[in-house]
C-alpha cells in the first residue's frame, strides 16, 4: 500500500494581469474567483494568495468575497498566501521601492483580514537572493518558489525527495512545479485526456515525493479566456477541474492541505542555495520565459523602467505616499508583457501624473558643474595609425578609429600596469567557435528584419576637449548606420566614461546592445574571478566564475534572444579578480539598461564578456525606437 502523500493548490489572483479589460473585473469575481472557492466547500483544501491592489479592488467590487474568504479560513478550508501591493519583479526594482511595496501590501492585509499570512509567493515566481532577504525582514517565515528550475545547476536536487520542503535564507520553501501546474492546466482546458494526467501523475508518484503541488498558478486561466472577445467557457473549465480533483483523490493516496500544513511537516530542512552564477536570478518555467521579458522586452518594457527610476530618483527622499503607491502600480509586470491598449495608456497617463505631482512636491536640487575648459591632471593624447591613445596619471586607453571608436585596451593604472578590458583578437583562442575578434565598447542591432548593424565598420576621425573637468574624446563626425546614428565619447578623468548619444530612425528591433566590455583574459587570475551586483536587494550578491558556463547574452531559439540577465538595481556592476575589480556604474533614470553575460572556460585560459542592452525579443515583445537617446557607462 502506498504511504498517502500531502497535496496542495493555490491559486494566484491577480485582477492586473496584462490582458484583463477593468470591465471585465465583476465577471472575473463572479464567475471564476467564487468557483474556486466552492471548491473549498466541497472539501478541497486551497491557498489563495492576492496581492494589495487586487484585494482593494475585489473589496471595492464585492465586499461580500472578503467576508467568505474569512469565515472560509476560519473554518480551516483555505489559506491566505501573502503577496505584495502589486505584482512587481523585485530582482529588477531597486531595495527601497520593493520595501515599500510589501509594506503596502501588508497594510491591506492587517486593514481587510486583520492579519498577515506567514507563507509569500514571490512575484511571477521570480527569484533572487535579495528579494528572499528583504522578505526575512518582514517576518514572513516561507515562500513559494518552482522546483524544475530551483534544481538546474544546483547538486542538492540528489539529496532532497521531491518536492521536500528545504530551507533558503533562513526561509522555508513551499515549491511549485511548472511541470504539475501546466500538465493541470493542460486537462482542464481540454488539451489532454484523463488517462495522460494520470499517466503523468503515476511517474511522479513512482518518485516518491515529499508533497505533491497539484497546482500552483493563476486562477484567471479557468473560466475566462484573456485577450478575447468570446471570454467565456460556459462552466467547462469547472466541470473538468472538479473531475481532475475527484479522480485523483479516488486513484491515489492524498490528503489535501494547506500551505502551512505542508511547511509544518519538516520541522528541520535542510539548507539549499538556489540562484547560481549562470542563473542569478531564477524564474518560473522553461527558459522562454526569463527575467528579460520584464527588464528590455515586452511593450516598451525598457522605457517604461526608464521612465520608473525616473520617479523613483524624484521621490526617494521625501516623496508622498501617494507617489510611492503609484510608482509600486507602475512597475507591476502586467504592464510589461501582454498589456492591452488600455492598461498601456493607464501607465502613460498616471506616470505623466506621478512625475509631474513629483516635480511640484520635492524641491529643486542644484546641480554645481564645473564648465572649465582645463582638466586638474596633465593628458597626454596623440594619433598612431588607426589608433588615438590618451594617456592621464590614471589610465591609458587606446580607441580604434576604423572600428567605430571602439575600445582597444584600456588600463587602469591603480589597478594594473596590464590593460584590463578592451579587444581580444582574432587567432587568441583556438577553439573556433571563438575565432573572431572581440571588441569593447562598440554597437550591435539585430533587427526584425534579421539584419545585423554595427558600428565595428565605420572609420572616423576623433575630436577631443577639455570640457567640465574631463578630457573628452569623440567620432568627428556621426556614425551614420542603418536606423541609428551614433556619437560616441569618452569622458576622462579620476574614472571613465562611455556616452552613447544615439538617434534612431523608425527601428523595430530584436536586440540593441551596447556598452560591450571584454575582459583580457592574462591579465585576470582565472581561479577568483567573480561579479557581484544587486537584484533587488538591499545588499550586493556575489557570483564566482571558476568551473562555470554562463551563456545568459544567447538566444533561447528563434523567437527569444537571451536567456536572463541579472538585475543591477542599484545601478552598479562589479566584476574581477581577488587581487583588482571594476565597477560600471549606470544611470537606469537616462537610460534603462541590464547586463547579459557570457562566461566560458578553456585549457589554460577564459572567455569573459558583459553586454548591456537596452531591448531583445521575445514572444511578448513589442518595441520601438524612434528619435534621441543617451545612455552613459562609468567605469571605475
Amino acid at each position: 500500500m502506498r504511504q498517502e502523500v500531502p497535496a496542495y493548490i493555490v491559486f494566484h489572483h491577480n485582477l492586473l494581469y496584462s490582458s484583463i479589460p477593468e470591465s471585465h473585473y465583476e465577471y472575473i469575481i463572479n464567475e471564476v474567483y467564487y468557483p474556486l472557492l466552492e471548491l473549498a466547500y466541497e472539501g478541497f483544501k486551497v491557498g489563495l494568495e492576492f496581492n494589495g491592489w487586487t484585494l482593494e479592488k475585489i473589496a471595492e467590487i464585492s465586499p461580500e468575497f472578503i467576508e467568505d474568504v474569512k469565515k472560509l479560513e476560519r473554518e480551516g478550508k483555505v489559506e491566505l498566501v501573502a503577496s505584495s501591493y502589486t505584482q512587481a519583479i523585485f530582482p529588477l526594482i531597486p531595495y527601497e521601492v520593493n520595501r515599500k511595496n510589501v509594506e503596502f501590501g501588508i497594510d491591506v492585509f492587517e486593514e481587510l483580514f486583520g492579519k498577515v499570512p506567514k507563507v509569500f509567493l514571490l512575484n511571477e515566481m521570480v527569484y533572487s537572493i535579495g528579494a528572499v532577504k528583504l522578505l526575512k525582514e518582514f517576518g514572513f517565515e516561507s515562500f513559494i518558489f518552482d522546483w524544475a528550475n530551483a534544481v538546474k545547476d544546483n547538486e542538492w536536487k540528489r539529496e532532497l525527495k521531491l518536492w521536500e520542503v528545504a530551507e533558503n535564507e533562513g526561509l522555508k520553501i513551499l515549491w511549485a512545479d511548472t511541470y504539475m501546474t501546466q500538465k493541470f492546466q493542460r486537462f482542464v482546458w481540454g488539451d489532454i485526456d484523463i488517462e495522460d494526467y494520470i499517466y503523468f501523475l503515476e511517474k511522479r508518484f513512482s518518485m516518491r515525493p515529499f508533497s505533491l503541488p497539484l497546482y500552483v498558478g493563476d486562477a484567471e486561466v479557468f473560466e475566462y479566456i484573456p485577450g478575447s472577445l468570446n471570454f467565456t467557457k460556459g462552466g467547462s473549465d469547472f466541470r473538468r477541474l472538479r473531475n481532475i480533483l475527484e479522480v485523483v483523490s479516488d486513484s491515489f493516496p492524498l490528503r489535501f492541505s494547506l500551505p502551512s500544513e505542508i511547511l509544518k511537516l519538516k520541522s528541520n530542512p535542510q539548507k539549499i542555495s538556489i540562484s547560481t552564477s549562470e542563473y542569478p536570478i531564477r524564474t518560473k518555467k522553461q527558459d522562454k520565459y526569463n527575467v528579460t521579458r520584464w527588464a528590455v522586452t515586452g511593450r516598451d518594457s525598457a522605457k517604461m523602467n526608464t521612465q520608473c527610476y525616473r520617479l523613483y530618483e524624484k521621490i526617494k527622499k521625501n516623496g508622498s505616499k501617494e507617489l510611492w503607491k503609484n510608482l509600486c502600480f507602475l512597475w507591476g509586470s502586467d504592464f510589461r508583457t501582454n498589456t492591452t491598449d488600455e492598461k498601456y495608456l493607464l501607465f502613460r497617463n498616471l506616470m505623466g501624473y506621478s512625475l509631474l505631482t513629483a516635480e511640484r512636491q520635492t524641491a529643486s536640487e542644484k546641480i554645481e558643474r564645473n564648465r572649465g575648459n582645463t582638466v586638474p591632471f596633465s593628458v597626454r593624447y596623440f594619433h598612431r595609425g588607426r589608433y588615438f591613445v590618451i594617456e592621464t596619471p590614471y589610465h591609458r586607453a587606446v580607441l580604434i578609429k576604423n572600428k567605430g571608436l571602439a575600445l582597444k585596451e584600456l588600463v587602469f593604472k591603480n589597478k594594473s600596469s596590464q590593460p584590463l578590458i578592451g579587444t581580444v583578437e582574432h587567432g587568441y583562442y583556438e577553439d573556433i567557435s571563438y575565432g573572431a575578434d572581440f571588441f569593447s565598447f562598440h554597437t550591435l542591432i539585430a533587427t526584425q528584419k534579421g539584419e545585423q548593424i554595427t558600428d565595428l565598420s565605420s572609420k572616423v576621425g576623433v575630436s577631443y576637449a577639455f570640457e567640465d573637468g574631463f578630457f573628452k574624446v569623440r567620432n568627428l563626425e556621426p556614425i551614420n548606420l542603418p536606423f541609428v546614428s551614433i556619437f560616441k565619447e569618452y569622458w576622462f578623468s579620476e574614472t571613465v566614461k562611455v556616452v552613447y548619444k544615439l538617434y534612431f530612425k523608425d527601428l523595430y528591433p530584436m536586440s540593441i546592445r551596447l556598452g560591450i566590455i571584454t575582459l583580457i583574459p592574462e591579465s585576470f587570475e582565472r581561479g577568483t574571478l567573480f561579479y557581484r551586483t544587486h537584484n533587488g536587494g538591499k545588499e550586493e550578491e556575489i557570483f564566482y566564475l571558476e568551473g562555470k558556463e554562463v551563456k545568459l547574452d544567447m538566444p533561447v531559439n528563434y523567437i527569444v534572444t537571451a536567456r536572463g540577465c541579472p538585475g543591477a538595481t542599484e545601478g552598479s556592476f562589479t566584476f574581477g579578480d581577488r587581487n583588482k575589480e571594476i565597477t560600471v556604474l549606470t544611470d537606469k533614470s537616462q537610460l534603462y539598461t541590464v547586463p547579459l553575460l557570457r562566461y566560458e572556460e578553456f585549457e589554460d585560459s577564459f572567455f569573459f564578456r558583459i553586454s548591456h542592452t537596452i531591448c531583445e525579443r521575445d514572444e511578448v515583445a513589442n518595441v520601438f525606437y524612434k528619435g534621441y537617446n543617451e545612455v552613459t557607462f562609468e567605469l571605475r
